[in-house]
This record gives structure tokens, C-alpha cells and sequence, in this order.
């Protein structure tokens, strides 16, 4: 289905078909297991009955045998593993029977370091001779492969030759080989190098990810080669759009050719959007929400809290600047002495320490305009002078903000972790009403509100929780005082800290299932923190005392009973924030998002929680069933059915902020108001609208405290 310039639209015009069109996506992980595309197919009665507009599938091209999400791609064909083209086209028209349209996730970025990816070995195999050398973005005439456990020198045994296939193999590695080599030596001479994965490729890679080569999607054989069998479907959504060399110029080729461009793009607080897109994915929209459900007041008691139980009087700017360090010079150094050689020799000095300190210090992901953290003007030289290498440096920042923040100082810091989210505002602790409108005032109905996805540190009903917690932080301390004294855990204080959090976050019943779950979490966080433990070198004395922290609490009788006592308040004013999230996201100006599974109470944690399978029959199950009862398994999922069928109402609306007391957020959008509850202590409200509550089909005639003890009303005047 293909509209816009093609056909002549006007820009105008090309903007009102979307905004008729899309309201609501439901994103699905694909997988060889399932769901794939013929499963799919069969969910088109379920998505009907929810009110989704459009099926947003993770990437459909071939992956890595077994992938999981479908991000490290060995080929631009539809994946036969998820049902080929014939599964994909059934799908497809099974959903267009139900009028439900497709958004697609495509990755432009990266491909897989992978035996499957052939263009990758045929590159191996003939170097810069390759026809497809210039697909991937690697330096050198022999590329650097990280796949061995360990140094050369100690693992060289391991490597041999199979004379018969003409290969070299090393584990599961069966790497083609150059010329007519006969020995290992040969092919490490003449072939491609061999390194500990620990020291790092000689190709640009997703953040510092191994096993995920860049590609040149700037060259237009690339980009040909990567959209020659890409699905007509309504819509994309790009992954990683930072990590273009030229972002605008792929975004108005994709624009051509289908109705809604939507990019991983995201913003910190105050970013403006300057890439050509339709809209982002919606982390923006789902930090300002989530800020909106902590009690700002409070921050200080929060603070002390913190600090007293750990230990720790974090700066968070010194924080940021030397976790960003690290990963710069450590974890990326391959990359960014790569870019600050080329900047070197084309400035014709050593502008190393300049490039390594505006990376270290520039506080957006990617620099979109004006150019800061430059004082020497070394950066707005090299952008004069030679673009393509200004280019290069902006194609690894993102790795370098997202590695060292989000997977590093996210991980350290503590004190809420329910502000620890993608995209997250740290400094930031609740924000104002009129910082919420200011921010929805003038958004885009093309643009996603996300609240859960696959790449979220936790689920929104995990973050209500959590957020709860803000407006109660000397019951907080009382209890989690108590909880050290049962457990009395010989670990990090900042480590019982989070694991205090992370169980009220996600706790449902004490499992074995549930005792692994939060056991991988624990080891993971502590990963990617890199104080204690690491990834390359795991500290597996210190994680032992931790995982014994989680078993003791597991098996402590008392304890659990002290938790589950507090969780009942902590669950029904989580549920109760959660609802009202929910309701700000479809009713607000953009196409409200969910990720699959969590249109029911869902309590997962960071990947690979939140990608376990989901049990759709189970899902499926509650149609022809509703309840409002905040406690109910079914009350979110009636929330978002009656509230996507008003959807469509306000679409175009403007957007009118409605004053009101502290605690409650209210908007008025075409015939519709909207008034939330977003702190549990909220009192004095008084407004006096009048309407037929569209959630609960009564007539209400002014507001008042007593009428949110549902947590929204969408009234219809």
C-alpha cells in the first residue's frame, strides 16, 4: 500500500492520511518458535477486539539461526523460519480482512558477524576484492575478527584447518579461506586476523556489540540491496537511526515509499526532534509520563534514604563523565581511535584528546545542529573540513551515551530506579503539570507513546510500582531497615538496594521461576554496572553472595511474609498509576503503543525478561470479557478496549491543558476531558465539566476527589 509523494500527495495531505489512519500499534516479537507470521495471522480477531490499528512486527528478514528478536540480520530476504514470503503475504491479508494494517522494524544499521551472513564471508574470502566490501563498514585490508575465548597465543590450538571444505575452523566457527592457504599461520597472515573478543574488531560495530558488523546503508547498492524485498505495508519504524552516517537523506528515501516513517530516535529531556521523520518510537513520551507519577515533593526524603542505606553521595555529572570514559576509551576504543586517526591526519595534528572529550562530554546521543562541549572548535573544524570524517565521529556517539549511560551509570545510580528507563532523565525527580503540557501541547498524532517495549529496563507496571515508592519514603526505609536485618547479606548495599526494588517492581508469587528470573536480573544489573563484575571478567565469588542474597530471601519465611504485607498497598497503587498511564497515552496527542503482552498486569524486568514468550491463547481468552475492578487481571485490558474506541475521536484534536490540583494531571482534546490521578495522596480536586464517562458509560456532572476512585475519567461532553 503505497501513498505520499508517489502519488502526488501533498505534504499536507500525505500527513492527513496518516493521521486518519493510525491510532494504535501492537508490537509483536517474532520468532521461529512463535509467534511467526502465520500466528499472527490468526491473532487478527484478537487484535480486532482490542481496538489496534496496526501490527508492529519486529524485524522479518532473515536472522541468525535461533535468533530471539531479529536485529542480527545474515540476509535482505524474508526469514523462511518465520513462514517466508507466502506466510508473510497470508498475514498480511488476514489483517487487512480485519482492518488492521502492518508497521514494519527494519534494520539498516548493523548485520550479524555471522557463518550465515555470505556476503560477510565472501569478504572474508576476497577482502577489499569482494564485491561487497563496501557494505560493511570496516578499516584495513584484512578485517579483525573477535571471536577468540581468549589470546591468540593460548587458544592457537584450537585452530585448524578442514583442507576438504577449504575452511578454517575454530569452535563453531567455519571461516572461508583467501587464496590457496594450507597452514593456520597462512590464513592468520594473509586472510583476516583472529583476536580475543575482549580487544575488539576492525569494523564498526552496534554500540561495542561483537557479532554485529556496521553497514554502509549511505551507499545507494546498499540500500538497494537492503529495501529491494522489503514488504509494502503501511508503515516502518528504523532501528538505531543515530547510527546512520545520513540519517535525513535514508528518512526521505523511506518516505517515498511508505505512508509513516517512524525512528528509534531518542531524545533526552528538551530534545527537539530534527530528523524528517513521521515520529519516534515514544521513550520521550514515556519518561515525561513516568515523571509524572513520582512524587517531586519528596525528593530530598528519597535522597537521604538512599544515601543513609548504601552509603553512597553520588555526583551524578562525575558519574556520567567517567562512565562515559570508560566505555569511550575501553570498550569502544577500537572505533574511536580509528575516527580520531582519521581526524588527525585530516587536520594535520593530533586531535585525539579533543575527540575523546566531546564524546565524553556531549549530553545528547548525536548531535543534530549546533555543535557543544567544544571549546577549542576542534569539532566545528573537522565538520568544515572534512564532512565525512564528522560523519564517522557521529555514527559512534550514540554507542558511547547509550553504553556509558543507560548500560552503566542506569546500573549505579540507585535511588529510584524507576527513572532509570531508555532515554531516562536522571537528573530530573517528577515533573510539573505544566512541564507535562508544555510537552504534549504541540505533539505530532505521528508519532509513537511507548510506555513498555522489547528494549525497556523494566515494564510500566513495574515502574508504577516503583514510582509508588516515592511518596513513601520513610515506610520505604522502615521496611527495607527491616528486611537487612532478617537477611543480613554480605553484598554491596547499593546491590540490596536494588534487589529490594527490583522484587517490589516485579514480585507476583515467590517461584523457583520467578527466584531465576530476578537472579538473572540481579547478575546481569551488576554486569553492566562494572563495579563489582563485568562481562569480559566476571567476579563469580562477589555473584555467588548475591545469588545466596536472593536465595536466603526466598527461603526466609518471615521475610517473605513482611514483603507480601507491604505489597498489597504497594500492587493497588501501582495498578492504580498504571491505569492512569495507560489512559494519558491513548488519549494524548500520538499513536498509542503497547507491547505485546502488557494489555494485562505484565512484571517483567530488563532483556531477556521482558522477550519470553507470550501465551496468546491465554490472551485470547478474555474476549467477550470485562471487569473494572483495579484488581482484576482484566481491568487494564477494558481500560485500553473502551478507551481505542474513542480514540479516533480525538485524533487532530488540539491539545488544552486544564488546570487542576497537585496530584492530578487534566487536558480537554475536541469533545473530550480527560482527568487523571497521578499521586495517591491527591486531594481538593474541583472541576466542574460535566459528560458521560466513557470508561464506566455514566453521566458525571462535576469533578471531585470522590469520582477518580476510579484513577481516570474520559468524560464526553
Amino acid at each position: 500500500m503505497l501513498r505520499g509523494r508517489r502519488q502526488g500527495i501533498s505534504s499536507l495531505q500525505e500527513d492527513f492520511v496518516v493521521i486518519s489512519m493510525f491510532t494504535s500499534t501492537y508490537r509483536i516479537q517474532l520468532r521461529e518458535d512463535g509467534p511467526n507470521f502465520l500466528d499472527v495471522a490468526d491473532l487478527g480477531d484478537y487484535f480486532s477486539w482490542l481496538g489496534i490499528s496496526h501490527v508492529y512486527l519486529s524485524p522479518a528478514f532473515r536472522a541468525r539461526k535461533g535468533s530471539t528478536h531479529g536485529y542480527d540480520v545474515v540476509d535482505y530476504v524474508i526469514s523462511e523460519a518465520l513462514g517466508g514470503v507466502e506466510g508473510y503475504l497470508r498475514m498480511t491479508q488476514s489483517l487487512r480482512e480485519r482492518g488492521i494494517g502492518v508497521i514494519q522494524d527494519v534494520v539498516p544499521n548493523h548485520m550479524a558477524v555471522s557463518t550465515e551472513n555470505w556476503r560477510l564471508m565472501d569478504v572474508l574470502k576476497n577482502g577489499r576484492g569482494s564485491r561487497w566490501s563496501s557494505t560493511f563498514d570496516w578499516w584495513g585490508e584484512k578485517m579483525t575478527l573477535p571471536i577468540l575465548e581468549d589470546e591468540l597465543d593460548k587458544v592457537k590450538h584450537l585452530i585448524s584447518i578442514d583442507h576438504e571444505k577449504g575452511e578454517l575452523v575454530y569452535r563453531d566457527w567455519r571461516l572461508p579461506l583467501c587464496d590457496d592457504v594450507k597452514t593456520v599461520d597462512e590464513a592468520l597472515e594473509k586472510c583476516y586476523n583472529l583476536t580475543w573478543w575482549v580487544n575488539g574488531p576492525s569494523y564498526r560495530r552496534f554500540f561495542y556489540v561483537n557479532c554485529l558488523i556496521g553497514v554502509n546503508v549511505e551507499r545507494d547498492d546498499v540500500f538497494q540491496e537492503q529495501v529491494r524485498h522489503l514488504p509494502k505495508v503501511d508503515g516502518v519504524r528504523i532501528d538505531h537511526i543515530d547510527g546512520l552516517f545520513d540519517p535525513f537523506s535514508y528518512v526521505e528515501k523511506m518516505k517515498e515509499m511508505f505512508s509513516l516513517v517512524l525512528v528509534e530516535k531518542i531524545l533526552t529531556f528538551g530534545e527537539e526532534m530534527r530528523i524528517p521523520a513521521h515520529g519516534t518510537t515514544g521513550y520521550d513520551f514515556m519518561n515525561y509520563v513516568n515523571h509524572l507519577f513520582i512524587d517531586k515533593s519528596k525528593e530530598g526524603e528519597v535522597e537521604r534514604v538512599y544515601e543513609q542505606f548504601t552509603g553512597r553521595h553520588d555526583d551524578l555529572e562525575s558519574m556520567i563523565r567517567e562512565s562515559k570514559r570508560k566505555v569511550i576509551r575501553k570498550y569502544m576504543k577500537n572505533e574511536f581511535s580509528h575516527v580520531a586517526e582519521l581526524a588527525s591526519k585530516s587536520l594535520g595534528r593530533d586531535v585525539s584528546e579533543e575527540i575523546y572529550s566531546f564524546a565524553e562530554c556531549l549530553p545528547v546521543y548525536r548531535v543534530y545542529g549546533e555543535i557543544p562541549c567544544d571549546p577549542s572548535g576542534v569539532i566545528h573544524e573537522l565538520k568544515e573540513r572534512d564532512p565525512w570524517v564528522y560523519g564517522k565521529l557521529q555514527q559512534i556517539l550514540p554507542g558511547a551515551f547509550a553504553k556509558g549511560i543507560e548500560d552503566t551509570v542506569f546500573y549505579r545510580f540507585m535511588r529510584l530506579m524507576s527513572v532509570n528507563e531508555v532515554g531516562g532523565f536522571l537528573t530530573k525527580f517528577g515533573i510539573s503539570q505544566e512541564e507535562f503540557h508544555s510537552f504534549m501541547k504541540f505533539r505530532p498524532e505521528t508519532t509513537m507513546n511507548a510506555t513498555s517495549t522489547h528494549d525497556t529496563k523494566m515494564s510500566e507496571d513495574v515502574r508504577a510500582r516503583i514510582d509508588y515508592l516515592s511518596e513513601i519514603p520513610e515506610e520505604w526505609e522502615s521496611k527495607i531497615t527491616y528486611w537487612r536485618d532478617l537477611l543480613r547479606p554480605d553484598v554491596d548495599p547499593v546491590d540490596e538496594y536494588r534487589f529490594y526494588q527490583a522484587l517490589v517492581g516485579s514480585l507476583e508469587e515467590f517461584t523457583p521461576q520467578y527466584e531465576e528470573r530476578i537472579i538473572s536480573y540481579m547478575i546481569k544489573a551488576m554486569r553492566e554496572s562494572k563495579e563489582r563484575t563485568t562481562w569480559e571478567r566476571p567476579n563469580e565469588e562477589y555473584e555467588r553472595k548475591v545469588i545466596s542474597m536472593v536465595k536466603d530471601a526466598f527461603s526466609n519465611s518471615s521475610f517473605r511474609s513482611d514483603v507480601f504485607s507491604f505489597m498489597t498497598k504497594v500492587d493497588l497503587k501501582g495498578k492504580e498509576k498504571s491505569l492512569a498511564m495507560i489512559s494519558l497515552k491513548i488519549m494524548s496527542p500520538g499513536i498509542a503503543d503497547f507491547y505485546q503482552g502488557t494489555e494485562v498486569w505484565n512484571y517483567s524486568l530488563v532483556d531477556p525478561d521482558n522477550r519470553r514468550k507470550v501465551d496468546f491463547s491465554l490472551l485470547r481468552a478474555m474476549m467477550g470479557r470485562e471487569s473494572l475492578d483495579v484488581t482484576s487481571p482484566l481491568a487494564k485490558v477494558t481500560l485500553i478496549r473502551r478507551l481505542l474506541k474513542v480514540k479516533r475521536d480525538v485524533m487532530g484534536k488540539p491539545y488544552e491543558p486544564l488546570k487542576v490540583e497537585r496530584g492530578y494531571i487534566a487536558f480537554k482534546r475536541g469533545n473530550y476531558v480527560v482527568i487523571a490521578k497521578t499521586l495517591s495522596t491527591a486531594s481538593g480536586l474541583s472541576l466542574k465539566v460535566s459528560g458521560l464517562d466513557v470508561i464506566k458509560d455514566q453521566e458525571v456532572e462535576g469533578v471531585t476527589d470522590d469520582d477518580l476512585s476510579f484513577p481516570v475519567l474520559v468524560l464526553k461532553r
